[in-house]
């Protein structure tokens, strides 16, 4: 019976050890503050010893570490002091010292050590609403000049995102890599009525349709911080301008939901969708100016911008297929294609700290 019961019984005191240590854990950060408040620095390391193993949560082994590292500063053992540092900044990426509380001595170590973060990575999703420019006519039959006319709809873009700081925290470059799809909607009238030969009826002939495409984008941008002092900006918003090229390879695009109406009145051309990838330039660019926040939730950055995204290049090669030319009486205006976009991202930052002056 005993034999059966001896796991269950270590079990019971193992937890029991475990709990109690948890218990303790907050009284033993109570006692090193009495401790060092009272000048017994060499005592600090035993007494916190066991919890900074295994039982202080995060903010109490922060606090521990910085009790360590003030008492090794006027114990004169600067390099128990470097260590305990690096724990502390290892348990708190995010740690500052109090200008206004804490030791100069502290304070000094502190700034010694790179403390920023190397790098943020991150993920981004995006809205957008596309608006063609045409930048010339062209057209199947002369009653389609001029005639064309275009509908915004809305799309979303996904991707990643790495940012570098430069110039103490006051630029940040900022290249994404992003999947993106376009789309509008597209009307014109193919025949007047008034050019109807005689003896038909004079029905006028319109077409209706949607573009639809999909590319990778590749944008190097870069950021200025309008915050007076960057040191100051964790846990507030930040602002924050964007701005640079961006560089687009159009992967397909597609003529769909085509109605075409006949002159007879017989009724409306319709069918599937139709692959007009051909008609694209493979390679596109454009210019990308923003605004946009930052906030520090924990550990987590969010960010939130809007974008105008001004296209600077002719998307169409060429003018006519088979499919489109002749079922539709189709032919796409020279354009470029502008997109204003509104983007959430969520980045994590990679840090390491290191002693950096002697």
């Amino acid at each position: 019976m005993l034999k059966k019961l001896t796991p269950y019984l270590l079990l019971i005191f193992a937890s029991s050890q475990a709990l109690g240590q948890a218990a303790t854990c907050p009284q033993t950060l109570r006692l090193a503050q009495s401790t060092y408040e009272s000048g017994r620095l060499h005592e600090l390391y035993d007494i916190v010893k066991g919890c900074l193993d295994n039982g202080f949560n995060t903010e109490e082994r922060r606090q521990a570490y910085k009790l360590l590292v003030q008492s090794y500063i006027y114990l004169e053992e600067p390099e128990k002091a470097d260590e305990a540092m690096l724990n502390l900044l290892a348990t708190d990426h995010f740690f500052k010292p109090n200008l206004d509380v804490d030791p100069a001595e502290f304070v000094s170590l502190y700034n010694r050590f790179r403390t920023k973060p190397l790098f943020r990575i991150g993920v981004k999703v995006g809205l957008a609403v596309n608006a063609p420019l045409a930048i010339s006519d062209s057209y199947v039959g002369t009653d389609s000049q001029g005639t064309g006319k275009y509908g915004p709809q809305v799309t979303f873009s996904g991707g990643f995102v790495f940012e570098k700081d430069y110039l103490k925290d006051k630029l940040t470059i900022a290249p994404e890599i992003v999947y993106a799809t376009g789309s509008f909607k597209e009307q014109m009238s193919v025949f007047d009525k008034d050019s109807a030969p005689d003896g038909e009826d004079p029905v006028a002939t319109n077409l209706d349709d949607v573009i639809k495409m999909s590319w990778i984008e590749v944008n190097p941008l870069v950021k200025w911080w309008l915050s007076k002092d960057p040191s100051s900006r964790d846990g507030k918003f930040e602002p924050f301008l964007i701005g640079g090229p961006g560089f687009n390879y159009v992967i397909k695009a597609s003529f769909e939901d085509g109605k075409l109406n006949h002159t007879d009145g017989a009724g409306t051309n319709t069918g599937p969708g139709v692959d007009i990838t051909g008609l694209y330039k493979r390679l596109n660019y454009s210019a990308i100016v923003g605004a946009g926040v930052r906030l520090r939730i924990a550990g987590v950055y969010a960010v939130a911008d809007a974008r105008i995204q001004y296209g600077l290049s002719n998307l169409i090669a060429r003018q006519t297929s088979p499919e489109t030319t002749f079922d539709y009486a189709y032919s796409p205006n020279d354009y470029k294609l502008n997109r204003v976009t509104l983007n959430v991202q969520i980045q994590l930052a990679r840090f390491d700290p290191k002693k950096l002056i002697k």
